[in-house]
């Protein structure tokens, strides 16, 4: 599995959003006992702190450890300094209920993954990953900012576009493009799940400083493209004004059948 998250660890702490309680109601209904679950690449926790109001355990790995420094101490949750294609290593075999691995299975080298996830999966256990693409920049009274997300149409796509990993595009095709083995059934989700929060824009421009790509393109320019994207989108966006930033959520969800 790929990192470029060890050198921003804090801003992904800081900037990244969680997500909404009913994704989680969502997999909670495909799940049959909250015995232990596990977070793999579970960043500084955005979704570890959730599972662990549901599972008498949450095992949470990460291959940062910068990551796992970030993320809160939990009584109930254990964390694991851990390639996420080395987990059958750490974990008993068929042991978790649940695992789940939000916004960076693009990242995994799949078939080793999915080699390790049948050790450590239940009988009819759950297997959840989600993540989110471009957001909407909205006013405060939801309409759009059309003028703010063009700025920002233009940073992702043609700024910093050429510094996007090539593992993007699983990003950008919702992980359709990705083949899951036959042990896995899949679970349709009909529900649509979004990400709000509200945002100033020097948070915003937080959120744009944890991307990879950004990361790359400051160590490739000596520069980060941040104070430019600031300086133009400060027309458009005053310094005491909130946006509602809205990221709209992918899922696919399955059960061990194998």
């Amino acid at each position: 599995m790929k990192s470029y998250f060890e050198e921003q660890s804090s801003h992904y702490h800081v900037f990244r959003p969680d997500y909404p309680t009913e994704l989680y109601t969502e997999i909670y209904s495909h799940v049959s006992a909250f015995e232990l679950g596990v977070d793999v690449a579970c960043g500084s926790g955005q979704a570890t702190r959730s599972l662990a109001q549901k599972f008498a355990k949450i095992i949470a790995i990460d291959n940062s450890k910068n990551q796992l420094e970030q993320m809160a101490a939990l009584s109930n949750v254990q964390k694991l300094h851990l390639q996420a294609e080395e987990i059958s290593q750490q974990i008993e075999p068929d042991s978790v209920d649940l695992l789940v691995v939000a916004q960076a299975f693009h990242w995994f080298r799949h078939i080793d993954f999915f080699k390790a996830l049948l050790t450590v999966l239940k009988k009819n256990s759950t297997f959840a990953v989600w993540g989110y693409n471009k957001n909407s920049i909205l006013f405060t009274d939801e309409k759009p900012d059309s003028q703010s997300q063009a700025v920002f149409e233009d940073f992702y796509s043609n700024i910093v576009g050429s510094y996007w990993p090539p593992e993007r595009v699983h990003i950008e095709s919702q992980y359709k493009n990705i083949v899951f083995p036959n042990f896995l059934t899949e679970i349709p989700v009909q529900k649509k799940f979004q990400i709000e929060r509200r945002m100033s824009r020097a948070d915003f421009l937080g959120y744009l400083s944890s991307w990879s790509a950004t990361t790359l393109y400051t160590k490739d320019r000596g520069v980060s493209p941040i104070e430019s994207c600031n300086k133009t989108l400060s027309q458009y966006w005053p310094d005491n004004e909130a946006r509602m930033i809205v990221w709209p959520i992918f899922i696919r969800t399955f059960k061990n059948s194998g």
